[in-house]
């Protein structure tokens, strides 16, 4: 990757130093080359036997939980409570309104993820 290059500011000024009357035109543009990106082996964490077990049951018991959870009617609800929240009680709102927000989001991501369970449960179911 030596024709990728990035802008150096140190560079930059020790030419502007040295040549103080030259036009901006006239002057060298002050590169560096790129780092090179680290390889895949560089961006994988290690992880322990005990750790890659704990993630798993924690993933298994977070699957199991969101299984079962009321997402859409929740997420109606709140998107509801959010839409008339400012109208009803606007300093309740002020105080808690940015954190519902939040949970909304958070729930929708839940509902993703209670998708792919229900997925991997009916397809263990069909497998008996």
């Amino acid at each position: 990757m030596a024709d990728e290059r990035t802008f150096d500011p140190k560079l930059d000024a020790e030419i502007r130093r040295r040549h103080p009357t030259a036009k901006p035109s006239d002057l060298p543009v002050a590169v560096t080359p790129c780092p090179e990106p680290p390889s895949p082996e560089d961006l994988i964490v290690p992880l322990s036997a005990a750790e890659y077990e704990v993630t798993q049951q924690q993933l298994l018991l977070l699957g199991t939980l969101v299984a079962e959870m009321p997402l859409e009617a929740f997420i109606r609800k709140a998107d509801h409570a959010e839409a008339v929240a400012p109208f009803l009680d606007p300093t309740l709102y002020m105080r808690g309104g940015r954190n519902l927000g939040d949970i909304i989001r958070l729930a929708k991501a839940a509902r993703e993820l209670q998708k792919v369970v229900l997925d991997i449960q009916a397809r263990t179911e069909a497998r008996r």
